[in-house]
């Protein structure tokens, strides 16, 4: 595991690469656990990298915050669902079918 190998080697170049990499799952890459049941922070926190340490751990922070102001921003969000919404289906055939649903809330 890459981000685990580079967190007990102190690497912190490699460990930002590899959370930042666009295509890649990002901050998920501090949750998986090796055989054994470590995580990349646990594996910093072991050979006593306070470097890679704050780095992650601000990392996670950062991921938190973001989670907090989306669910805030959704639960003050008003959804205007009492127009009807018209949507397109496409099979494996590439056969379009049509499909209305009518509205009727006016918030969720």
């Amino acid at each position: 595991m890459p981000l685990h190998w580079a967190a007990l080697n102190k690497h912190l170049a490699i460990v930002q690469k590899l959370i930042e990499y666009p295509a890649g799952p990002g901050v998920d890459l501090i949750n998986i656990k090796t055989k054994v049941g470590h995580m990349p922070l646990g594996e910093a926190e072991l050979t006593e990298w306070d470097e890679g340490v704050t780095w992650l751990v601000k990392m996670i922070n950062l991921e938190a915050e973001d989670s907090k102001e989306e669910k805030e921003i959704a639960r003050n969000e008003v959804v205007n669902m009492s127009q009807d919404i018209e949507v397109e289906i496409q099979d494996a055939d590439r056969q379009i079918a049509k499909i209305t649903i009518s509205g009727g809330l006016s918030k969720l």
